[in-house]
């Protein structure tokens, strides 16, 4: 997490995040890194107080799988890390017990381990891409996927996994008897959006808002192009059939939603 004198960027895994810290850093004099890389939104405001700009970054979630596993297949990523558990921690054990998600504990005792074996060996390989994909929306892989939003809305529908890490960046939300969120109760803590897609003119528009704020800038800061921590992969398309496109589309309508708002 980057942060200015007016301005706290929070960086969702996958969506061009450390690009992002990168340039921020380079352009804004007095920034610093607050709390871990990937601090919630919420956790930064409690220690900290809200911004003027809250920024978030999203991603085509179509394109964010792909790159997630592919970045997993480099043996990267603190997914694939958790992915490799056999056993959760105390410390993820007690945080989902601190927000009241009892209802996950059958979880603990659904994970096998064994199922990841080998889903991260070559990044061509479409099945494994498939199987990773329907695993890490498993209700069994709960407690080690990092993720502490609950698997649905209270009103039955399913919430994929990147709606969730989003959810649970960006969002604050409320959580009902029956371990739903309370759609209704979803508030956002972020008032400004970067999205993957078209990053150089939504970044480019962000630098001068930001500069308008008065903060502390670089003049002589030129804007890089250079990624940062890319995966290697096939292109996208290569990776999925209709079928998966629109369970994707289903799953994930949370991002798709947020992300045409945005851009409208």
């Amino acid at each position: 997490m980057v942060v200015g004198e007016n301005f706290a960027f929070v960086h969702l895994q996958k969506t061009a995040g450390s690009y992002v810290c990168k340039q921020l850093k380079e352009k804004f004099i007095n920034t610093e890194t607050k709390l871990k890389k990937h601090t919630t939104a919420k956790e930064y405001i409690k220690n900290y107080g809200k911004k003027r700009l809250m920024i978030g970054s999203l991603r085509n979630p179509i394109e964010l799988y792909v790159s997630l596993w592919s970045y997993g297949c480099q043996k990267r990523g603190k997914l694939y890390d958790r992915s490799k558990r056999k056993f959760v921690g105390l410390r993820t054990f007690k945080q989902n017990l601190q927000r009241f998600n009892f209802y996950v504990i059958k979880y603990l005792f659904e994970y096998k381990i064994e199922e990841w074996n080998e889903l991260y060996d070559d990044v061509n390989n479409i099945d494994n891409f498939h199987k990773w994909f329907e695993l890490i929306n498993k209700k069994s892989f709960y407690f080690n996927s990092g993720v502490f939003a609950p698997m649905s809305f209270d009103d039955g529908e399913s919430i994929g996994f990147m709606s969730r890490r989003a959810l649970d960046m960006y969002f604050d939300y409320k959580i009902n008897f029956k371990g739903q969120i309370i759609r209704k109760s979803i508030n956002p803590l972020i008032n400004r959006w970067l999205i993957k897609e078209n990053l150089n003119e939504s970044f480019e528009k962000l630098i001068n808002e930001i500069s308008e704020l008065g903060e502390s800038y670089d003049s002589k800061y030129t804007h890089s192009v250079k990624k940062i921590n890319t995966s290697k992969h096939m292109t996208y398309d290569r990776y999925y059939n209709e079928q998966m496109k629109k369970k994707i589309a289903d799953m994930d309508k949370f991002i798709f939603d947020l992300i045409n708002e945005i851009q409208q």
